[in-house]
């Protein structure tokens, strides 16, 4: 029989796992809650068509408004790669797999880098959806809670992955 390497887990291996868990756990409840809100419809959720309707004043056009399926698209690719990111920070902690070089940092960066085009999308299609004239808001649309835990997640997690790639 051959023996079984003992695993040690140290105080930074524990911390590192803690983090890219949590973050991936805020990635998908950010999906799952209210995306936008608006001062006079209140606050819509990504993945609810009728809602995001409701914010698009019938005075814009559907081609002057950022598509949302991007926005939707970019949310669940972060999702998809917080979620990669807390495997790997687990696979690296456990010491089950021993990848070094350019592929982990790749990956990291490339999760902190959707994780802020998700919020500058989110902005954009929020300012796009505001009605009124530059000086006088009729409604003001913004990002709410659910935006913020899926970039703040998306970032926190391939930063995780980032810092324990050694």
């Amino acid at each position: 029989m051959a023996k079984r390497k003992k695993i040690k887990l140290g105080l930074f291996d524990i911390l590192f796992l803690a983090i890219a868990g949590a973050s991936f756990v805020f990635a998908l409840i950010g999906i799952l809650i209210n995306w936008f809100s608006n001062d006079i419809s209140g606050s819509v959720k990504l993945f609810s068509d009728s809602g995001i309707r409701d914010f698009i004043d019938e005075k814009l056009t559907e081609a002057d408004v950022f598509p949302i399926g991007v926005i939707r698209a970019f949310a669940i690719i972060a999702v998809v790669l917080s979620g990669l990111c807390a495997v790997g920070v687990a696979l690296k902690a456990f010491d089950v797999v021993k990848i070094r070089g350019l592929l982990p940092f790749l990956f990291a960066g490339a999760t902190i880098a959707v994780g802020i085009l998700v919020a500058v999308f989110s902005y954009v299609y929020a300012g796009d959806v505001s009605v009124g004239s530059e000086s006088i808001k009729v409604s003001t649309t913004v990002p709410s809670v659910g935006m913020y835990f899926c970039a703040i997640g998306t970032i926190a997690g391939g930063a995780a992955m980032l810092l324990k790639r050694g």
